[in-house]
């Protein structure tokens, strides 16, 4: 199962200022160099050689894919270059990617539905787990906390801000601070509300696209997909279709969860937004792609474990 410390490093994914386009254009430089498309075990090969690290690549891709400028093969293993980027001069290439960080939509922090008690549970399993919580340790532990993937993703996102909290290099470890990590626990609940409240603090920013645009332009089947394939490894690998209505509206939800997370939407999309939505997910359900496979009533995501 990919637990929620994962679909948390990909949901982070979200533009900085301070990652520039002269550092997506190392990635689009690699991977050029790489005959214009990359996988996972080649990315963790090449890229930490160039000083790129998961955030900075996690921006590039963020930008460039609603961009049209990167692509996923169809089995999702690999990211593709876009002709244009692969056929371009450096010097064009440039040009391409400033074009769109520039015209990148405005994603900014939305406000976390956590209570302190909660952000007091991940700060002590970390704790109890010698300061650093693994991928597959975190499956285990979190949800008998109580702490399912939007709770986890919500306590990350604060202690992150905060500097409290940090990723491997890799993304699958959540290490705790070494000051919080000796502190006192009985003033964990505390110290998160207090960091909840600066969180909170933080100047709003209103979105530079609505839903429906999001949904046609730049996420469309292919991206309803891709979300389809990460809500199936959330549910231990596997979406059931006997009660087709229920998984859609489940499916759906999960979907509207993360792009208001990436977007800053408000939570109650407009009526023609959740209808798209609605008939980007029945497609999706209907024909998944080449991740899953279809027995019956059941959709299984292969190449995922349980």
């Amino acid at each position: 199962m990919r637990t929620a410390l994962v679909a948390l490093s990909l949901a982070l994914a979200t533009p900085a200022l301070a990652d520039t386009p002269e550092r997506a254009a190392l990635l689009v430089d690699a991977i050029r160099d790489n005959g214009c498309a990359m996988t996972g075990n080649e990315a963790d090969a090449v890229l930490p050689g160039l000083g790129l690290d998961v955030y900075e690549v996690e921006v590039a891709v963020a930008v460039l894919f609603p961009a049209q400028l990167l692509d996923l093969t169809d089995d999702g293993e690999a990211l593709l270059l876009a002709p244009a980027l692969c056929e371009a001069s450096p010097e064009h290439a440039l040009e391409l990617i400033v074009d769109a960080f520039e015209n990148a939509p405005v994603l900014e922090p939305w406000s976390p539905e956590i209570s302190p008690e909660q952000g007091a549970a991940l700060i002590g399993a970390l704790r109890d787990n010698d300061c650093a919580l693994r991928e597959d340790e975190a499956g285990d532990v979190l949800p008998m906390l109580g702490l399912d993937m939007a709770l986890t993703r919500d306590a990350v996102t604060v202690l992150l801000e905060a500097g409290e909290v940090d990723l491997s290099e890799d993304g699958g470890t959540l290490l705790l601070e070494e000051g919080l990590c000796a502190a006192d626990p009985a003033g964990d609940a505390a110290l998160f509300a207090q960091l909840l409240d600066d969180f909170n603090a933080l100047p709003p920013m209103t979105p530079d696209v609505d839903p429906l645009e999001v949904l046609q332009d730049q996420l469309g089947l292919d991206g309803v997909r891709a979300i389809t394939a990460l809500y199936a490894e959330v549910e231990d690998c596997t979406i059931a279709l006997d009660d087709r209505a229920a998984t859609e509206t489940a499916l759906a939800g999960f979907i509207s969860a993360q792009l208001n997370l990436l977007f800053n939407f408000a939570p109650d999309w407009p009526d023609d937004a959740q209808a798209e939505l609605l008939r980007l997910v029945s497609a999706a359900l209907d024909d998944p792609g080449p991740e899953f496979s279809r027995d019956g009533d059941i959709l299984s995501l292969t190449n995922c474990t349980p």
